[in-house]
């Protein structure tokens, strides 16, 4: 209310001290947290990060310092959770604040580092979903026939195609309802890529988790990697409308390569 009084010079001098100083109670918070080692004591002063770098973020949603320091209070957080679904959605929202940080950043290690942790951990509540799915599913059949040998036409439209390098171990992995909208599970994935356009390599052997469902990750790879079993290695011509995505992916290599794109593209990808 009182930022409404002030001319426009004074309350962009007046926002900028305010994000200022609710980043650096939340660094000094986070520090104290790592410090003590009561469970409580901790839990709280992460509750007091995440309050006081929501209003920094209200205030400037770009502000790097209070979307890094409120991802990793988000994520250390997660810890406390003993229910799956609550820490894969504190987490997630870890995620998000990470992604924005090393997008605008990306020679920030420390977001880095903290963004592969939190996907690590994604990686680890997926694992630990799809081995209690797989005990409903039946592998008998799974690597019958010859048919996995030939091109197969993922979309029916022409515009992935795929062929099999290597053999997967036959078992189903991805649960339709974990992509639906209103579903509260995420599928957190972890690739190997290499991207050729004709004779020109645009990317080679790029290590990349993803969650299922980014609007950074191409549509083109998700469906690839939806149609793969687990340890697989297959190569998939894509179309170029395929490899578009709605925002920047979030990891340089891809990013570049993508940006390359002019025609149909041989992305190899190993599950």
């Amino acid at each position: 209310r009182c930022l409404k009084l002030h001319t426009p010079a004074q309350r962009t001098q007046a926002l900028v001290l305010f994000d200022t100083l609710y980043c650096n109670a939340a660094l000094v918070q986070l520090k104290a947290a790592e410090a003590v080692s009561g469970a409580d004591e901790k839990k709280r002063l992460l509750e007091e990060v995440v309050e006081g770098t929501e209003q920094a973020i209200k205030m400037n949603e770009k502000s790097l310092k209070a979307r890094y320091r409120h991802g990793v209070a988000k994520a250390r957080l997660a810890a406390f959770e003993e229910d799956d679904d609550t820490m894969e959605a504190k987490l997630l929202e870890a995620k998000t604040d990470l992604d924005f940080v090393t997008q605008e950043d990306n020679k920030n290690r420390d977001a880095i580092r903290e963004l592969r942790a939190v996907m690590e951990q994604l990686k680890g509540l997926t694992k630990k979903r799809n081995a209690a799915a797989k005990k409903n599913f039946s592998f008998a059949n799974a690597l019958s026939g010859s048919t996995e040998d030939k091109p197969v036409d993922v979309l029916k439209d022409k515009t992935i195609i795929k062929t099999l390098k290597q053999r997967g171990d036959g078992g189903l992995w991805v649960v339709d309802e974990w992509l639906g909208k209103g579903s509260k599970k995420r599928c957190v994935v972890e690739v190997v890529i290499s991207v050729r356009d004709g004779s020109k390599v645009l990317a080679k052997e790029v290590q990349v988790p993803f969650v299922l469902g980014d609007p950074d990750v191409p549509h083109g790879v998700q469906e690839a990697v939806k149609a793969m079993k687990e340890k697989e290695a297959a190569v998939f011509q894509m179309a170029p409308e395929r490899v578009a995505s709605t925002t920047p992916w979030a990891n340089q290599a891809l990013r570049k390569a993508c940006r390359e794109v002019t025609g149909v593209t041989e992305w190899e990808i190993v599950f």
